[in-house]
């Protein structure tokens, strides 16, 4: 299914980000993953949140495929998504009812589950890779011990390729391991980021059960309750495999990265093939987006990213194919306006319409860029957890939780579609034909669709929009926009046509638009309004001259019909019949001539169906006019007469 609201769409450049619904069945797409294929095609695992269920949406090319991973009670927390150079999906995911970590592989029979930990509570904030050699790594975090036994732990679980689970503990200072994110560097070794805590007061209780962490995880965890009576202390940290050779055991190097305010929230961690280490992160306090790097043997570098206002919530980082970080992140700085609420109102702990954004930060060089994806004006939270990751040409996909309304989203960047005149007779330099005529007239609208990056129109467009009235005052007419239908196709290229037939008296203008199956804005010429075309009136017949034929009676070889029509594309069919009932030529709307509008004629040459001469006598002809237009119909009967 597709989802478009083109006043929300923000573009740039030559090209823009789409917005479409994966998933709106319920409350579901909570705490997306996304991986991308082979293809590049996008594939999204998330948790629905009604059911408890654990999801995965795969895009083919033309549209979402959907299914149950696990239905097992309340499953398919926090889950992370990897698929390896075969194609084949892993992800790990928390139970909730149970506490436990688990892991499922998809194969051709089906799905397949492992269970991976269930010494306590364990499995929240897990993060997978799979190796070129087939083993996988999972980090997440431990949340069974008590404050007085050292609280939440960071752990981290292996499978070798040919099966078996072990783990073990990576950091048990303090309250550590939400949020874990891990990355294999070129050398196939572990990197793991996540966030500390340390304070006068727990983030979460120590006694909370899985059904509790459920709950906490349905809403904005990083905004603490009455937060003056707590001092919290939170960081960044960082966790490396330090091995040799084969990496067959190994200790691990843990530092503290960055302290700065409330830091170390949402954690997203990147390496690039020269061994150079990228984490995003919030400082929840400082409400800023903020990034730390460290190359390969060197020191840190940390510093705000984007500080304007109340950003960097649900951060998620992916590197680009030159190893540039680009994050997905929130602002939603805004403005309570609760004085223009409509009734009903919210309830009273609801922001009532908070303005939000998606934004997107790149890196180039030294210096960083920005873009909003999505902007809003609505009640209570409207955007959660995000997952991005780019593809081989740098084009990133995310996918994303609709807060308010419970949908699982994808965004992705595009190249924008391109709309252009089709370059036929007389639609060389616009987009209809003719560009004058009068109501008997059926004006033809066209226009060519393209798309560089081979995505097609999205469904339903291109749409032809026509306008009544001045520069200063515009209206559209009954019906615009105006549905297209394709004439010519090849591929992502293809031309639309609709005819429409004007009311005269009137100024006209036009322009075309569209969006490629993302929801990216088409450019080009006919996107921008265009005059035209000019309709003069013309005198309707009366009703006493509207049809007849001469000579009558016929002396020669022929004779001509002669059929002046109000109506504003009709539809004619000639029937002529001898006296006694028998037809004798039947003549289609394709063979009467149309002079000028309302006027139309057709000479006959007095020959029958099989092409011989008819004889002297009274003879009948029916006319049936059906107007296209309107539906109107015309039914006449009259005798004219032969004489050879």
């Amino acid at each position: 299914m597709t989802f478009i609201d083109p006043g929300i769409l923000q573009f740039f450049r030559s090209g823009g980000w789409g917005v479409t619904t994966v998933d709106s069945a319920g409350e579901t797409g909570y705490n997306p993953s996304i991986a991308l294929d082979s293809n590049g095609y996008p594939r999204i695992a998330y948790n629905d949140w009604n059911l408890g269920d654990l999801r995965y949406a795969s895009w083919d090319g033309n549209q979402w495929t959907l299914e149950t991973v696990v239905a097992d009670g309340v499953v398919g927390g926090t889950p992370s998504l990897f698929i390896d150079s075969a194609g084949t999906p892993h992800i790990s995911y928390y139970d909730y009812d149970k506490g436990d970590l688990w892991y499922a592989k998809k194969a051709d029979s089906g799905w397949a589950f492992e269970l991976v930990d269930s010494s306590g509570n364990v499995g929240l904030w897990s993060s997978l890779k799979v190796d070129s050699s087939g083993k996988v790594h999972i980090a997440y975090e431990d949340i069974t011990l008590p404050n007085s036994q050292g609280g939440m732990n960071l752990k981290y679980a292996a499978r070798g390729p040919n099966g078996g689970w072990w783990s073990e503990n990576v950091d048990t200072q303090g309250d550590v391991g939400q949020f874990a994110s891990l990355a294999l560097d070129s050398q196939g070794k572990v990197h793991i980021a996540y966030m500390s805590y340390a304070g006068s007061a727990r983030f979460f209780k120590s006694n909370y059960s899985p059904a509790d962490m459920r709950g906490l995880l349905g809403g904005r965890i990083n905004r603490i309750p009455f937060p003056g009576l707590f001092f919290p202390s939170y960081g960044l940290k960082y966790a490396r495999q330090v091995c040799t050779g084969g990496c067959t055991s190994w200790t691990w190097a843990v530092e503290t990265v960055d302290t700065t305010g409330w830091s170390g929230f949402y954690a997203s961690l990147a390496i690039d093939s020269s061994g150079t280490v990228h984490i995003s992160h919030q400082d929840a306090l400082g409400q800023d987006l903020r990034y730390a790097t460290k190359p390969s043997g060197g020191s840190w570098s940390k510093f705000a990213v984007d500080s304007a206002g109340d950003v960097g919530e649900y951060v998620s980082m992916a590197l680009d194919p030159q190893g540039n970080p680009r994050i997905v992140y929130y602002d939603v700085t805004g403005d309570t306006h609760t004085a223009t609420c409509s009734e009903p109102l919210p309830p009273p702990e609801a922001d009532c319409h908070y303005h939000r954004k998606m934004k997107y930060a790149k890196r180039s060089g030294s210096s960083w860029s920005f873009s909003v994806i999505w902007s809003s004006i609505t009640y209570g939270d409207t955007y959660w957890h995000t997952s991005m990751i780019v593809d081989k040409d740098g084009i990133p996909h995310s996918a994303f939780t609709d807060g308010e309304k419970g949908d699982l989203r994808y965004t992705r960047w595009s190249i924008a579609p391109r709309l252009s005149w089709t370059g036929e007779p007389n639609l060389i330099s616009d987009g209809v034909d003719p560009d004058q005529g009068n109501p008997f007239v059926q004006f033809r609208f066209r226009v060519k669709y393209s798309d560089s990056d081979g995505d097609p129109a999205l469904a339903g467009y291109p749409r032809l929009h026509v306008r009544r009235g001045t520069a200063t005052a515009v209206s559209e007419i009954s019906g615009s926009p105006f549905a297209m239908s394709a004439y010519a196709v090849s591929g992502a290229t293809a031309s639309y046509e609709t005819g429409l037939w004007l009311a005269a008296g009137e100024d006209y203008s036009y322009y075309f638009e569209a969006y490629d199956r993302w929801g990216v804005r088409a450019t080009g010429a006919p996107t921008v309004s265009r005059l035209g075309p000019t309709v003069a009136d013309v005198a309707m017949p009366s009703e006493e001259n509207e049809i007849f034929a001469y000579p009558n009676p016929a002396r020669g070889d022929k004779i001509t019909f002669r059929l002046t029509l109000a109506q504003l594309a009709p539809q004619i069919d000639l029937k002529i019949f001898d006296v006694s009932g028998a037809l004798v030529r039947s003549i289609t709307s394709d063979h009467i001539a149309k002079f000028s509008a309302p006027v139309y004629e057709y000479a006959w040459d007095l020959r029958d169906e099989q092409g011989s001469p008819v004889a002297s006598g009274m003879y009948v002809y029916f006319i049936h006019a059906r107007d296209q237009a309107t539906g109107k119909d015309l039914k006449k009967v009259k005798k004219f007469a032969i004489l050879k």
